[in-house]
């Protein structure tokens, strides 16, 4: 995407993780130095821990056996992984796309490969949806009503549920802040979001494709509940990043084993069905690309929303974010 805004270069990146969450989560007890060959691999969830680790088990197994290097597996926030890897404290992770573009920008991280999921995608669309019942249409309809409407969105941080639609559903509609458009504006994942709409707890609610492709699977009714109005351009699957600073053979070894992972034995399929995936698939920086852009222009549309400023405090703040996407973007096209 070449969209120019203002006098901005194409790349704006988030800024860095606040308070250090590794320590307070055990994320950080284990330095670089005193694991010696041990692989520590980070995944990311916001449910329950020790079932995830459970279910990765038998991956993590054969990992090891590929590699040669016992492999510890760590469940935690994303906050918490990017925190512990950027500290030098994991070697590999399993990440949304906006933490991921983090750990890259911060030079200790790259992306290597993304997931796949069990229908053989590797990308996914965000979705806004409506009461099945609804005489709304379009996204047009919807935003004609918007102050009668009570909407359902992701977390700031999330990238189907709040940036994507933020940017190709809102703000390319002259909405940049929805909370100041919609009646109502609460926070759920992309499943909280369309019970909303099935409970009459919202009007309006952000999901995405993997959602409901998680209901056709398992015929849930909730599908009969809503309709969907608005569908983005395609977002990439989640990516797995490593550590720069693993040596090459390692990290073609790793690579070759997610890339044919699930082709080469039955072993490899049963775990496979257990982390409820298709594969994997190389990739590199540059499937972060539309995420840094969407950063970039939430970046400069908040400095330029900041009345307070004088016109030289937002051309010095334009200039900053304009730096700061020029280094992320060599960043996405380097191949490590």
């Amino acid at each position: 995407m070449n969209t120019p805004f203002g006098n901005l270069t194409r790349r704006a990146v988030l800024g860095c993780a606040g308070a250090s969450l590794a320590q307070a989560s055990g994320l950080a007890s284990a330095q670089p130095a005193a694991r010696g060959k041990t692989l520590r691999f980070g995944l990311f969830t916001a449910r329950d821990r020790e079932k995830m680790l459970e279910d990765w088990k038998p991956f993590m197994a054969l990992l090891s056996r590929a590699t040669g290097r016992e492999v510890e597996a760590v469940a935690a926030a994303e906050s918490e992984i990017v925190t512990a890897f950027k500290a030098g404290d994991l070697d590999l992770a399993w990440l949304g796309n906006v933490p991921a573009l983090e750990v890259v920008e911060s030079g200790v991280g790259a992306v290597f490969a993304q997931i796949v999921t069990k229908e053989g995608l590797s990308d996914y669309a965000s979705v806004i949806a409506v009461d099945a019942a609804s005489k709304f249409q379009t996204l047009d309809d919807v935003l004609a009503q918007a102050g009668k409407l009570r909407l359902a969105i992701g977390d700031k941080g999330s990238v189907s549920g709040y940036l994507v639609p933020l940017y190709y559903a809102f703000a390319k509609r002259r909405v940049n802040a929805p909370e100041k458009v919609f009646q109502q504006v609460t926070t759920g994942s992309a499943r909280q979001n369309l019970t909303a709409i099935a409970s009459a707890q919202a009007d309006v609610g952000v999901s995405n494709t993997v959602e409901i492709g998680f209901l056709k699977a398992s015929k849930s009714d909730l599908l009969k509940k809503f309709k969907v109005v608005w569908t983005s351009p395609l977002i990439p699957q989640s990516p797995l990043v490593w550590n720069i600073g693993l040596p090459a053979d390692l990290r073609r070894k790793i690579q070759d084993f997610c890339a044919s992972f699930g082709k080469k034995s039955p072993e490899e399929l049963v775990a496979l069905n257990k982390v409820h995936l298709g594969g994997f698939k190389v990739s590199k920086n540059r499937q972060l690309v539309p995420i840094a852009d969407i950063q970039m222009f939430l970046e400069w549309q908040q400095i330029n929303n900041l009345p307070a400023q004088s016109p030289e405090e937002k051309r010095k703040g334009v200039e900053a974010v304009a730096q700061r996407g020029s280094r992320l973007e060599m960043l996405l096209k380097m191949e490590k």
